[in-house]
């Protein structure tokens, strides 16, 4: 019988998402407790009418190898999309993604303001640092752009003011304007591969959580099992359950709020700072139809505020589930905030 690694088995993990399952690989005898039923946190998908939804639109668009390598294994099937079909939708019109790439699919007049916008932004607010994610979007994108798309989306997938938003979280979500792109696309259709998620990777079948299926095999798991106290004195946690256990380093991949509420002895100006954190509540909306292929695209965004979904992913044309060949599967985004 092999020997079992218990190196860290005096680690305690809270949650095993992708973050508590990563570092459990890493801690070799490390337990993870897990409020759920299953594995896999927010990147888990869940069957329903012959497909696999996951929570959210989930895509792997890494070119670290190593990790590509090793989610591809455990997917085994892997499809491989070279170039992603994305459009915005706005007042009952398609325009390409990303709008600022594709001005002359707007009308003349709303192009002109566009392009005239977009021109002045980059000579008047040259070196401006933008202080929020307004001043970002104006710099980049100029005044008519930034309020006829990029506010209107920030209002229904934030659900918060731009200049309420900070600019860190940009790389990799949205592209820096470039000039030359711009005006040739104003003036005509360009092969455009600018896309911040042009080409990406889902496996086949299983949704977007076949990537890690296997990759918590081996693993100290429990499931079911909801934290209710952390005494950071005693160095322990207590479950709904009723059962405790010891810790000689504890692990958290929960929200801050969740774990602020668990500590048993937490400041009271701990406690009212946790109070001040926002985050944004997603629900989803899942559809199955039966016609096959109602579209070709990966997904697309709405900018109307009279339309709930921010976003709909078309979940049948991600993988290549055999329901696909009958049936058409949407998956529809709206968000709230938590308060």
């Amino acid at each position: 019988m092999a020997a079992v690694d218990t190196k860290y088995d005096g680690v305690l993990i809270l949650g095993a998402g992708l973050s508590g399952l990563g570092c459990a690989r890493e801690l070799p005898g490390a337990r993870i407790y897990e409020a759920h039923a299953y594995v896999g946190g927010h990147a888990r998908s869940h069957a329903a009418g012959d497909f696999h939804f996951d929570e959210g639109a989930h895509i792997c668009h890494s070119r670290d190898q190593k990790y590509l390598d090793m989610v591809f294994e455990s997917a085994r099937e892997v499809k491989h999309v070279a170039a992603s079909n994305v459009v915005n939708r706005r007042e009952g019109k398609w325009i390409t993604y990303p709008v600022q790439n594709h001005l002359h699919e707007l009308e003349p007049a709303e192009r002109t303001q566009a392009l005239t916008g977009f021109v002045e932004a980059q000579i008047e607010r040259a070196g401006i640092e933008p202080r929020h994610y307004l001043d970002w979007c104006l710099n980049q994108y100029g005044e008519f752009l930034t309020e006829k798309f990029y506010a209107l989306y920030t209002a229904k997938y934030w659900r918060t003011p731009m200049e309420k938003l900070s600019t860190d979280w940009l790389s990799g979500r949205l592209l820096p304007s470039q000039v030359n792109r711009v005006i040739a696309g104003a003036i005509a259709k360009q092969e455009d591969d600018q896309a911040v998620f042009a080409a990406f990777h889902y496996p086949e079948r299983g949704g977007y959580f076949s990537f890690f299926r296997d990759l918590y095999q081996g693993l100290n798991i429990t499931l079911n099992a909801r934290a209710v106290e952390i005494d950071t004195t005693r160095r322990s946690v207590a479950f709904a359950n009723g059962d405790r256990q010891n810790f000689t380093e504890l692990v958290i991949s929960i929200s801050l709020p969740a774990l602020v509420r668990m500590i048993k002895d937490a400041p009271q100006s701990v406690r009212e700072a946790a109070k001040l954190l926002r985050h944004t509540q997603l629900l989803c909306v899942n559809l199955v139809i039966n016609r096959p292929r109602l579209t070709d695209l990966h997904w697309f965004y709405i900018y109307d505020g009279e339309i709930e979904a921010s976003r709909v992913s078309v979940v049948s044309n991600l993988g290549n589930e055999p329901a696909a060949a009958e049936k058409t599967a949407l998956q529809a985004e709206i968000f709230r905030r938590d308060d």
